[in-house]
């Protein structure tokens, strides 16, 4: 079972975004992370944050884009 990661906790687990950015990308982005709420909280499953940075990153690498790196 994977791991829930809180949402202040995004940028320890390898997706550095600022609180208010994160916020914003969770309400309005379809193609954001994936993410539970539990009563208020929000929270990201490890498999899912691991997952999304792969896609992100074979993007990246089919277009040319350079990714900062962490």
């Amino acid at each position: 079972m994977a791991k829930l990661i809180p949402r202040t906790q995004l940028a320890d687990a390898g997706v550095p975004v600022s609180d208010s950015e994160e916020r914003r990308r969770a309400a309005s982005d379809p193609d954001w992370i994936p993410h539970v709420m539990i009563g208020r909280r929000r929270y990201y499953s490890s498999d899912a944050i691991s997952c999304w940075i792969d896609a992100h990153q074979r993007t990246a690498e089919a277009t040319g884009v350079a990714m900062s790196s962490c």
